[in-house]
């Protein structure tokens, strides 16, 4: 990897962007909203990317990351992931609640390229194409998983009424820790407000 390294270091910045446009462009357009980006964006993106390398049963967790496998193979809540695929691009979410915590295994030597939320964060802030698109992600995203959880919450509610014989229990402030349904519905109104801020 140091050697990789050095070698693009001592290309001129065309060649390095060709390069990198070359290694990453591919695995980039995997991912949904970063699909038809103009190539001067992709390389922009490519150069934010980290290479990392993993032994097989090494555990992977990576906190707002978006990685993406260039080799090997892993597995991630039970599903087999292979060259191309990705996970952690619920990172655009800023909302824990919403965003999956689950990490990966790797099941065989594994190379990955990771795009961290703040190295997103900073080309987004100049690229009104890509800001763009990733507010229609993340509204997407975000309704997706805030009524995925909501709709868990409440049979959860309502099975617990049923063991516990209680009543009231659509009172889903007082059953539901930390305030539950109610709190995920603020903080999708938190992300809302917060992309609008962001687009201004």
């Amino acid at each position: 990897h140091e050697e990789h390294q050095r070698v693009i270091a001592q290309l001129s910045p065309q060649l390095q962007g060709e390069v990198f446009y070359f290694l990453h462009a591919t695995y980039l357009q995997s991912v949904p909203y970063l699909v038809g980006l103009e190539k001067e964006i992709v390389l922009q993106v490519a150069r934010r990317l980290e290479l990392q390398l993993y032994a097989p049963d090494e555990t992977i967790r990576q906190r707002l990351s978006l990685m993406i496998i260039r080799s090997g193979e892993a597995i991630r809540g039970g599903r087999p992931l292979k060259v191309g695929d990705y996970w952690g691009e619920d990172f655009i979410l800023h909302s824990a609640r919403l965003r999956s915590a689950v990490p990966a295994l790797a099941t065989t030597y594994l190379e990955t390229v990771r795009l961290s939320r703040a190295k997103l964060d900073q080309i987004r802030d100049s690229v009104p194409s890509l800001r763009k698109r990733i507010r229609a992600a993340h509204i997407r995203m975000a309704a997706r998983r805030g009524v995925l959880f909501v709709a868990r919450m409440v049979e959860l509610l309502q099975v617990t009424a049923r063991l516990r014989k209680i009543e009231g229990y659509k009172d889903l402030t007082v059953a539901t820790p930390k305030g539950g349904v109610f709190r995920v519905i603020y903080d999708l109104f938190e992300e809302n407000e917060r992309q609008k801020r962001m687009c201004r």
